[in-house]
């Protein structure tokens, strides 16, 4: 466990970091992401299941033994084990806050009242969802890469041109004194 603690990803702010930076990084495609996702969360369920009923089953074999001190010295053996964790589960979820509050923020104003109201990992997969449609897209350039002042064509009569001649000048000077 203490090297989970000393892993630099697990830190908030070692996350933003890892966030900022992934940000160039090639994404995963979103159904092979939920594929994964809903294969863990069938797994966790499924395991989750498996343990509560281990668990149910032993406690009661210890209830109908009548050694409550085996059995509460085995709750607290658990609490004991799972302690360390929720200072860890604080700092992710304090982490997943930041990064769902700025995904918010990026939003335009008008958009920020449809984000629903629900729990951290809902919302973020909601966001991740929604941004590519709520957020404003940047008009794409017209110009061809042209940059100042267009240049405009100059018209001048057959007539303009001999006296700009007669001067010196081009015809494109003469257009812009007359």
């Amino acid at each position: 466990m203490d090297g989970q603690d000393q892993n630099p990803t697990t830190s908030p702010a070692a996350a933003q970091n890892t966030e900022q930076s992934g940000q160039d990084e090639t994404r995963i495609p979103k159904s092979r992401f939920d594929e994964l996702n809903a294969r863990m969360k069938a797994a966790e369920d499924r395991a989750a299941r498996l343990e509560a009923k281990a668990k149910a089953d032993e406690d009661a074999r210890l209830e109908q033994e009548q050694k409550w001190q085996e059995l509460a010295e085995q709750r607290q053996a658990r609490i004991a084990e799972l302690e360390p964790f929720q200072s860890q589960v604080d700092g992710y979820k304090g982490a997943l806050e930041a990064t769902i509050a700025q995904m918010v923020e990026s939003l335009p104003e008008a958009a920020r009242e449809l984000v629903p109201d629900l729990d951290p990992v809902g919302k973020l997969a909601w966001l991740n969802k929604a941004l590519p449609t709520l957020s404003k897209k940047a008009a794409p350039s017209l110009d061809g890469g042209q940059r100042g002042d267009p240049v405009t064509p100059v018209s001048v009569s057959d007539e303009e041109r001999l006296v700009a001649q007669k001067f010196g000048v081009t015809a494109e000077e003469y257009a812009k004194f007359r």
